[in-house]
């Protein structure tokens, strides 16, 4: 199976009539403001990452399982997605959609969004791409020295 893209966005929205999709607000940076001396271990984002799937040869069905790992600016994986199937049987191409309710935060960096496929049974995974998403916390203070 062959992965086509993955795209970071705010929203998706697919036309199953024309079975056409289209990205809303793709991104590659968020900047959040929390005040100096709180401490943040998330960030309530609201986003969706699509992927698309060719098969390997067009009249040679596959299947395979698809699943999204987050890492930190550190290179620690922080969250694992659920496996999600990459049904290339019944058709030559597959999208998937994850949608991500919040993010973790560990600091100011880029955070990647890892994909992953493994080839049915095989237990095996392989990255298939790498989005970046730049996090950037603007510090507000409390107090403001008009001096």
């Amino acid at each position: 199976m062959e992965h086509v893209w993955s795209v970071l966005c705010r929203l998706q929205i697919t036309d199953k009539d024309r079975n056409s999709i289209s990205l809303i607000e793709t991104t590659d940076q968020i900047n959040f403001f929390a005040e100096e001396n709180v401490n943040v271990e998330g960030i309530p984002a609201q986003l969706v990452i699509v992927s698309m799937w060719w098969r390997s040869h067009s009249n040679e069905p596959e299947m395979g399982y698809q699943r999204m790992l987050i890492s930190s600016p550190k290179g620690e994986v922080m969250v694992t997605s659920s496996e999600l199937e990459i049904d290339l049987i019944t058709s030559g191409r597959a999208r998937i959609i994850i949608n991500v309710d919040g993010l973790p935060f560990t600091g100011d960096g880029i955070y990647r969004f890892i994909i992953q496929y493994s080839i049915a049974n095989s237990g095996n995974w392989v990255d298939a791409a790498s989005v970046p998403l730049m996090i950037v916390r603007d510090a507000v203070s409390r107090f403001t020295n008009e001096g």
